[in-house]
């Protein structure tokens, strides 16, 4: 008689372990065999199948909560950095506007000379340009109130006005 099993000759002993291995099955068995025929659990081997389901599963759920809070982490700061970044750009406008215009001409005056008896005009265009100071320094007050500017940024921008004057 010829079988197709027996056409082709089946590895055993080290062959066996070694197609084994090479196939990634592991050669121990959670059952073997036991007396009278009858299959039972090798106990410790499914034991230590177990504690290594355990360990890939504890490694497995700290390797995530570390990712999550790693990209919670990053996201913060980029947020931080991004605040940062804004407040910055806010600074850059409120000092264009600020030094333009006739609020400048009379940020120029009181810089120079330390009053406004020179500031070469007067009246009614003198007080335009003082209100429009006082009102870029009111919107600028709001805007660090409402924490649109960073305390820093904005000490870095008039501690020097704030020092000569003083």
């Amino acid at each position: 008689m010829n079988l197709p099993w027996r056409r082709k000759q089946l590895p055993t002993g080290d062959a066996l372990e070694s197609e084994a291995a090479r196939l990634g099955v592991s050669p121990h068995e959670i059952y073997k065999g036991g007396a009278q025929g009858h299959t039972i659990l090798d106990e410790p081997e499914l034991q230590r199948s177990e504690q290594r389901s355990a360990v890939l599963s504890f490694v497995q759920t700290a390797g995530i909560i570390f990712t999550l809070l790693l990209t919670l982490g990053l996201a913060l700061w980029i947020g931080h950095r991004e605040s940062k970044r804004e407040s910055a750009d806010l600074m850059l406008r409120f000092n264009e506007l600020l030094n333009s215009g006739g609020s400048g001409r009379v940020i120029k005056a009181l810089n120079l000379n330390g009053n406004l008896d020179h500031v070469g005009f007067g009246g009614e265009a003198l007080d335009d340009a003082i209100d429009d100071l006082l009102s870029d320094y009111e919107l600028l007050d709001a805007a660090y109130r409402n924490n649109l500017i960073d305390k820093d940024i904005a000490y870095d921008a008039f501690s020097y006005d704030l020092l000569i004057t003083a």
